[in-house]
């Protein structure tokens, strides 16, 4: 009789070889598209060729602008990798290759046998690699725990590095973007006290040569007043920017229509109002350091992220995290201690809010801008895989459906149905 419990030894088990094969061509032959996650690879290895020559200029004395740049190329890197290793798991050989090398880049240098969890990572990517038949990519430094490691990391620091053209004009055009803010908010503060220094002057020493002197008199008494209007005409038209450009506005305006020893009430109402401000102004005389009231921006959160830089999927992460976060910090907004309570019926719109409600309203009012800039982004791009054409449909659909435009609804179920039948 036999032994059904004796371990069967006909048999010969495959051998750990023999499994990897027959998983890598499981893996090759699964219902997924051929190439998953090529072009990701390929911009990985390029990305990182790119990190590899900009390396040694991160840790250098030189350049403070090289030095920026090289570190945006060895984030930008990171980012791209951390974007594939946070995919859904990949269904083919080539979708775990572009994993593998994305896990073997975000490992490198990282042995280490204190921590648990590192070394199940660099274990893992070293199988993966194996399995897959992935490279490491040219300059890999190791993953830390080799005997050379040193050696080699050494090595990368101390050759020549280079820099993409892209990496130095991003910082380049970060910098004058800069540039251009610290002199807008300079001419914010400033202008307008200049302005009203510029016409207290004019009015105390020439502001009736256009009635007593000569031309070349008059237009040299002018002069001030247009170099200041010109400067407040080519700030931008933002609401910070309204005492410059109304002040200036208005000193014009009393320029040309002022009538010596004609009354206040024979003007008309505009003319009054000019009547009065020029009235004010010279009796105050010249302002020097006292600054003017400026009306302070709201905050600006769109301006603070490089949306054109991201990927569709922080794309998403932004667009949803800024819509959770407008709708907490608005709740706050409307408390009890946001505002004295809530209108009557029939004036929704009156709440009072408390200082500290209106800064709440202000801040949930930004974190809208950031969503809705972000589904903008969004909807302009072209996605590159399936992935990404699944991130961007999840995001517009509750906009398309929300317009109840037909077009725009007839053209969202055109492209969900060309995705599904890919």
């Amino acid at each position: 009789m036999r032994n059904i419990f004796r371990r069967q030894t006909e048999a010969t088990a495959p051998t750990l070889r023999e499994r990897a094969a027959t998983l890598r061509e499981g893996l090759s032959h699964h219902g997924a598209a051929p190439g998953e996650r090529a072009d990701l690879y390929d911009r990985l290895l390029a990305a990182y060729a790119e990190d590899r020559a900009a390396r040694p200029i991160t840790g250098s004395d030189g350049d403070e602008i090289a030095r920026r740049a090289a570190n945006l190329v060895l984030n930008r890197t990171w980012a791209l990798a951390r974007e594939i290793v946070s995919m859904p798991p990949p269904a083919t050989l080539d979708g775990l290759r572009a994993t593998a090398l994305a896990s073997a880049i975000l490992c490198e240098a990282e042995g280490t046998m204190e921590d648990p969890t590192t070394v199940a990572a660099i274990g893992l990517t070293r199988a993966a690699l194996s399995i897959t038949g992935t490279p490491l990519p040219p300059g890999f430094g190791g993953f830390g725990d080799e005997p050379d490691f040193k050696e080699r990391d050494r090595a990368l620091f101390n050759r020549p590095g280079s820099l993409p053209a892209w990496a130095i004009a991003e910082i380049e055009a970060e910098d004058a973007a800069d540039d251009m803010q610290e002199a807008t908010a300079e001419a914010h503060n400033d202008l307008p006290t200049a302005i009203l220094d510029g016409w207290a002057a004019w009015g105390a020493t020439n502001g009736r040569l256009g009635h007593e002197g000569t031309d070349e008199e008059y237009d040299a008494a002018l002069a001030p007043m247009n170099r200041l209007a010109k400067l407040a005409e080519d700030l931008p038209a933002t609401v910070e920017n309204i005492p410059a450009k109304a002040l200036a506005c208005a000193w014009m305006e009393w320029v040309s229509s002022e009538r010596p020893g004609q009354p206040r009430d024979a003007y008309g109402r505009a003319d009054r109002l000019v009547y009065d401000l020029h009235a004010a102004i010279m009796a105050s005389g010249p302002r020097g350091a006292v600054s003017s009231p400026i009306l302070r921006p709201e905050p600006d959160l769109v301006g603070m992220v490089d949306l054109s830089a991201a990927s569709i999927s922080n794309l998403r992460a932004l667009h949803d995290m800024a819509d959770e976060m407008a709708s907490v910090v608005y709740a706050m907004a409307v408390s009890g201690r946001g505002c004295n309570g809530w209108p009557a019926q029939g004036r929704l719109y009156s709440i009072e809010f408390t200082p500290a409600g209106k800064l709440m309203q202000q801040i949930a009012e930004a974190l809208v801008e950031v969503e809705a800039a972000a589904y903008r982004e969004i909807t302009k791009r072209t996605p590159t895989s399936r992935y990404d054409q699944e991130t961007r449909l999840q995001v517009i659909a509750r906009g398309v459906i929300a317009n109840d435009d037909k077009a725009e609804t007839a053209a969202f179920a055109r492209e969900l149905l060309a995705m599904v039948e890919q």
